[in-house]
């Protein structure tokens, strides 16, 4: 195997100016943004990084030229992204708390715990968990809800280890544990009583997308990479809102996609046909913004392809509420 080749050679600091001049010898136009409104924005206000990295999911010809892609597709696809994470990261914070209130429900009407056996169970095969907990013991947020409900040593500024934690309720832990550890002690608890749940496959994809969301990470950068193995819940839902063979796995088995089409599946079945509708119609109009210019995704069929995909996912809501 050949040495890899060094980034300080390959990718040296440059400047606005030189950056566009890479971006003009990779083929990219400068059509609907000029040179100089893109050296602005560039200057003050975005990351090339960011922004160029959505060129991936453009083609390239024989000459390792972009076909078809212009400056103004970037900085489209970037402003999308962003108004896109923010709809869905609001509806990734509304399914953790319906999960979370789900299962205080049947925690309470479940005769066969007193709520904090399964903590103790729970913590005592977690250890990952336990960790995270003590962790966030030195915080202002989490510091006095703690001390109230496990014991804890001095431990210092980064840590208070948890000397026992048999007089936590599940209704603390819920709100003790990040949206990794609780999906564990979600999947642990209903799996014990052989009950009804969204799989911890489709938990899992929502996961990654909440976190994408949380920490500004774009999404639609690489729609043709990160193929999933589709779960058979997904795949039923799937056919809820299309049967077009035009939609082969490439297009709905994609890792962005398909966390977007995990998120509704999953939303609708905790927060109610109502409540997701009206996220449908938050995101349907993201999706209209972007509509505006839509020649810019000519020259993107991965991208073309899984926008009518997730427009026909929130049609399926906005269209039989009247949207």
């Amino acid at each position: 195997m050949g040495e890899r080749s060094s980034n300080k050679k390959t990718k040296p600091k440059r400047s606005p100016q030189q950056i566009i001049e890479k971006l003009k010898d990779q083929g990219i136009t400068f059509e609907h943004v000029s040179e100089e409104e893109a050296l602005a924005m560039l200057s003050r206000e975005m990351n090339y990084f960011r922004v160029a990295a959505f060129r991936k999911n453009y083609i390239k010809d024989e000459n390792g030229k972009y076909i078809g892609l212009d400056f103004g597709a970037l900085l489209e696809l970037y402003r999308l992204d962003r108004a896109l994470r923010r709809e869905l990261l609001i509806m990734c914070l509304d399914l953790e708390q319906a999960l979370k209130a789900k299962i205080l429900v049947d925690i309470d009407a479940d005769g066969t715990t007193d709520g904090y056996d399964i903590v103790r169970q729970f913590l005592m095969k977690d250890k990952s968990a336990l960790h995270q907990i003590e962790t966030n013991a030195t915080t202002v947020f989490s510091k006095g809800m703690l001390e109230k409900y496990f014991t804890l040593d001095k431990g210092d500024d980064q840590c208070r280890p948890i000397l026992a934690y048999d007089d936590c309720p599940a209704w603390v832990l819920t709100e003790a544990l990040n949206f990794y550890d609780f999906s564990k002690f979600y999947k642990s608890y209903y799996e014990s009583r052989d009950r009804d749940y969204i799989a911890g496959a489709v938990i899992s994809l929502i996961r990654d997308l909440r976190n994408g969301c949380a920490h500004n990470n774009e999404l639609l950068v690489d729609l043709n990479s990160g193929r999933t193995f589709i779960q058979r819940d997904l795949l039923e839902y799937i056919g809820r809102f299309t049967t077009d063979r035009r939609f082969d796995q490439r297009i709905y088995t994609g890792r962005p996609t398909l966390e977007i089409i995990a998120l509704f599946y999953a939303y609708e079945k905790a927060c109610g046909l109502l409540q997701t509708r009206e996220a449908a119609t938050g995101l349907m109009q993201v999706f209209r913004d972007a509509k505006l210019h839509a020649e810019y995704y000519d020259g993107s069929l991965i991208l073309k392809e899984s926008w009518l995909l997730i427009k026909r996912l929130l049609g399926m809501y906005t269209l039989s509420s009247g949207g």
